[in-house]
């Protein structure tokens, strides 16, 4: 720690930054088992949460972790820790699409877990995404993979396993609590919070409320619940083009 917690005198802890480069080291060891790399990035994650790395040294860290995140062969807890990682992650204009393009070809890809695939959803919703980043096609890679999971999530939808998952992809679009900060430290996370991204999340947040809903309530995911979520991706492909 740079600087140690006082709550009497009011310090908050501060994270040691320069542990940073020794993390990325470990991380992009190809001879690190998965076992050692995983606490490197809750390390690298807690220097991003309470630290204060500037913009060179998060967009180190960032390159770091999409490089580590663009194979679907490691450990799915690994893929896990690092798209929770993106989402701590803010950068300029000109560089935060690098993190934003690693999230969403996370989300789309059908070849990972869904728990892995709504962790990067949810960060999704911390991170900024600027226009140039096409915030409506990031909402739909998102209620794509919704709908996905709800087809998959259908015959065995009383299985807990998917209330964590259906819960990450409700926290894409909105806080999980009044006090969170998104990745800039200064906003409130979601998509729909989001000026660049609120229009967009809105109509794919009512369509997709009700399946997070029932999943959580414990109830069937029937295709009545699942329909309005399709129909309306239907719609845009038809009215977009894509």
């Amino acid at each position: 720690e740079a600087v140690s917690e006082d709550l009497r005198n009011k310090k908050m802890r501060e994270a040691f930054v320069p542990a940073f480069e020794p993390l990325l080291t470990v991380i992009l060891d190809p001879q690190q088992p998965p076992v050692v790399k995983i606490p490197a990035v809750y390390g690298l994650a807690r220097i991003l949460r309470t630290g204060t790395p500037n913009v060179g040294q998060r967009t180190k860290i960032a390159e770091a972790m999409i490089a580590e995140l663009a194979s679907n062969e490691t450990h799915w807890w690994y893929q896990m820790r690092l798209s929770s990682g993106l989402g701590l992650i803010a950068l300029d204009v000109s560089k935060q699409p690098i993190v934003v393009k690693a999230l969403k070809n996370v989300v789309s890809d059908p070849d990972r877990s869904w728990t892995v695939r709504t962790e990067a959803a949810k960060s999704l919703g911390q991170v900024p995404i600027p226009p140039v980043s096409d915030p409506s096609s990031v909402v739909r890679a998102i209620s794509e993979m919704a709908l996905q999971m709800a087809q998959a999530a259908q015959p065995n939808s009383d299985n807990k396993i998917w209330k964590t998952r259906f819960f990450k992809l409700y926290l894409a679009f909105q806080a999980e609590s009044p006090n969170e900060k998104d990745a800039t430290k200064n906003g409130t996370p979601g998509l729909l919070n989001q000026a660049t991204a609120s229009a967009a999340a809105k109509t794919a947040y009512a369509n997709i409320v009700p399946l997070v809903s029932a999943i959580l309530k414990g109830e069937p995911l029937t295709a009545e619940k699942i329909s309005p979520l399709q129909e309306w991706l239907t719609s845009t492909v038809a009215t977009t083009g894509k």
